[in-house]
Parts: C-alpha cells; sequence; structure tokens
C-alpha cells in the first residue's frame, strides 16, 4: 500500500536516529482502526526491507522480519542504500 509507505518514510524522516515501531505508522494513519491495517504493514515492511530501504532491528540488531517478531521490530532509515 501506497499509504503506508509513504507513513513510513515519513516517521522514518521525523526520527532519523531513535527510529520507531511498526505499529506507530497506523496509528498515526488509522486512528481508531488501526489494528486493521497491520497485516498490509507487515506486507509493506517486507518488500522495503528486501528493496534495502529500511532497516529492521530488534535490541540494535539487525534482523529478518517474521510475524512472531512483528511487534518487537524498530523501522530505522537504512544503513546504506543498495
Amino acid at each position: 500500500m501506497e499509504v503506508l509507505r509513504t507513513g513510513i518514510f515519513q516517521l522514518m524522516h521525523q526520527r532519523k536516529k531513535e527510529g520507531f515501531m511498526p505499529a506507530e505508522v497506523v496509528q498515526r494513519l488509522y486512528p481508531e482502526d488501526w489494528e486493521l491495517f497491520l497485516p498490509d504493514l507487515y506486507d509493506t515492511l517486507i518488500a522495503m526491507h528486501q528493496a534495502g530501504l529500511v532497516d529492521l532491528m530488534i535490541e540494535g540488531e539487525m534482523v529478518n522480519p517474521s510475524p512472531e517478531n512483528f511487534e518487537m521490530l524498530k523501522i530505522q532509515q537504512p544503513s546504506k542504500l543498495i
């Protein structure tokens, strides 16, 4: 979803150093029904991660996203663009 990508890029621009949790994206875009958009957000983040557009971290370590670790991920600007 393009709106989710845009939301991710906006938050990434605002929080360059500290990063943010995935749910923050949809909570900003859809404050009342944000949980409904988590599956779409997960798919969007995987595509962005594979394209090298975001780094996904847990406790400072880069990880591959999975449904099990999705809520623990921290989205950050990529350390280097591909």
